[in-house]
């Protein structure tokens, strides 16, 4: 009997064991539900308040922002033709320049040809007569000068009758 007895003995005690387990303490755990259901509702409140702003601040850019952009770039139009009309100007006189600077070349050669014939004759006269004779005329070649304002009022006139 003694062995039945530890065993009711344990019985007892492991019926009492689960029954602990098995009771729970509802009013705490409603406790602890109610204020997880705060926090989230507070993080919630805060999160629909960042929003109300975004809605307020979008539409300040909407109705205030937006139309004085539209007004700022509607001004830098005649900036930007201007603009326009100087990379015109730049490509006219880029094309003069190398016109010049073509000729510019060929009268250096000439030039130098010129010269070198010049210094060879005399070292020739010199060594066959002490006085040098006077040189023959120096050919000087069309060179037009750029002359700016006419280059920007043909621009100009070219970027207004094509624009």
């Amino acid at each position: 009997m003694d062995s039945s007895c530890t065993s009711d003995a344990e019985l007892l005690q492991l019926t009492h064991d689960y029954s602990q387990c098995l009771n729970i303490d509802m009013a705490s755990e409603i406790e602890s539900l109610e204020h997880q259901t705060e926090n989230v509702l507070s993080r919630l409140d805060e999160f629909l308040s960042i929003v109300d702003k975004v809605r307020g601040d979008s539409t300040d850019v909407r109705d205030l922002v937006l139309p004085q952009l539209v007004a700022q770039c509607e001004t830098l139009e005649p900036i930007f033709d201007k603009i326009d009309r100087l990379g015109d100007l730049v490509d006219v006189v880029r094309e003069k320049v190398d016109i010049a600077e073509a000729e510019v070349t060929k009268v250096e050669l000439h030039h130098s040809r010129f010269k070198k014939a010049l210094k060879n004759a005399t070292s020739y006269m010199l060594k066959t007569q002490t006085t040098v004779p006077e040189t023959s005329e120096i050919i000087t070649p069309n060179i037009q000068l750029l002359n700016i304002k006419n280059i920007f009022i043909e621009s100009e006139n070219h970027s207004l009758s094509t624009g």
